[in-house]
C-alpha cells in the first residue's frame, strides 16, 4: 500500500472514531429519557413485558400490578403486560379461548355466567362465541374493545414532551390520542426510568 493511501486510510478511521465517540457522548438527559420511553411504549405494544417492566422502577412495577392485576390475573409486571397485549389481541381477532384464558378467572366466570341466558354453556368462551354472532353482542364486543383500546392504547401509542430534568429526577407529558398524563423519571445505577 502506498504511503499516500495508508495515510488517507488512517485518517478516515480516524475520522470515524472520532464521530463515533463524540455520537456516544452526546445523548442528553432528555435524549435517554425519550429512548427510555419510547421503548416502554414499544414493549407495551409488543406485550414484551421483561423489556417494558425493566424499563420501570420497582414502585411503577408494583403500581402496574396493581391496575392490571385485576383485569389479568397477574401477580407481577412482566405477566400483566404480556396478558394484556395477548387478551388484546385476541379480542381484536374474536379468539375467545385466548381472551378467556388471557383474563382474570373472575372476569371469564363473570362472562360465563351469561351462558344460560343466552342458551349455551357456562363458559367464557361459549358465550364469547355467541356473542360475536349477533348484532346486539357485536355491538357489546365493540364497547369492550374500545375500552380495552383506551387503557392499552394509551401505553402503546403515548409520546413524551416536555421533559424538565432535575439532577436524577425528571418530569414529561405524556399524550397519546386518549389525553395527556404526567410521567416522573428518575435516575437509577445511571439509566433512566419511568418511575410513574
Amino acid at each position: 500500500m502506498p504511503k499516500k493511501s495508508f495515510l488517507t486510510a488512517a485518517m478516515s478511521l480516524s475520522a470515524i472514531l472520532l464521530v463515533t465517540a463524540c455520537g456516544s457522548s452526546s445523548s442528553t438527559p432528555e435524549s435517554e429519557i425519550k429512548s427510555t420511553f419510547d421503548g416502554v411504549v414499544s414493549a407495551f405494544a409488543s406485550g414484551d413485558g421483561a423489556k417494558a417492566c425493566g424499563s420501570l422502577t420497582p414502585a411503577a412495577q408494583e403500581a402496574l400490578v396493581t391496575l392490571l392485576g385485576p383485569e389479568t390475573g397477574a401477580s407481577d409486571c412482566q405477566t400483566g403486560v404480556a396478558k394484556l397485549a395477548k387478551a388484546r389481541k385476541a379480542l381484536s381477532a374474536g379468539d375467545w379461548k385466548t381472551f378467556c384464558e388471557s383474563v382474570d378467572s373472575k372476569i371469564a366466570d363473570q362472562i360465563a355466567s351469561d351462558g344460560p341466558a343466552l342458551n349455551v354453556p357456562a363458559n367464557c368462551e361459549a358465550v364469547g362465541a355467541v356473542l360475536n354472532s349477533d348484532a346486539a353482542g357485536k355491538a357489546m364486543l365493540k364497547d369492550i374493545q374500545k375500552g380495552v383500546d383506551e387503557s392499552f392504547g394509551h401505553f402503546g401509542t403515548a409520546k413524551i414532551a416536555e421533559i424538565k430534568v432535575t439532577g436524577d429526577t425528571a418530569t414529561g407529558m405524556s399524550t397519546s390520542k386518549f389525553g395527556q398524563s404526567p410521567t416522573t423519571f428518575e435516575k437509577v445505577n445511571g439509566s433512566w426510568m419511568i418511575a410513574s
